[in-house]
């Protein structure tokens, strides 16, 4: 629940300070860095884990399953929308 709630506060002051590019700006870069990091941390946690580490190419199989299957009912979700309502030009 709080993290649904920051996300409607950042939509809220995202909403309120449009006219603030370097806002935009230095949040893109903000995001790009945290999601790094949390990628890094993720790594250092799975490679502390002894018992996935062991596991890794059963582990492995099954996530890259199910991380294909979830990148192809993506696209198979979406396509749909992307026909009914195509990108605009500005």
């Amino acid at each position: 629940m709080i993290v649904i709630g920051i996300f409607f506060l950042g939509v809220l002051v995202g909403t309120i300070c449009k006219k603030y590019h370097k806002l935009f700006s230095f949040s893109e870069i903000l995001t790009t860095v945290s999601l790094y990091l949390l990628l890094l941390f993720l790594g250092i946690s799975i490679g502390g884990n002894s018992e996935i580490v062991s596991n890794m190419t059963q582990i492995g199989m099954k996530g890259l399953f199910f991380a294909l299957a979830s990148a192809l009912g993506s696209i198979l979700l979406i396509l749909p929308l992307y026909l009914i309502f195509p990108k605009k030009d500005k």
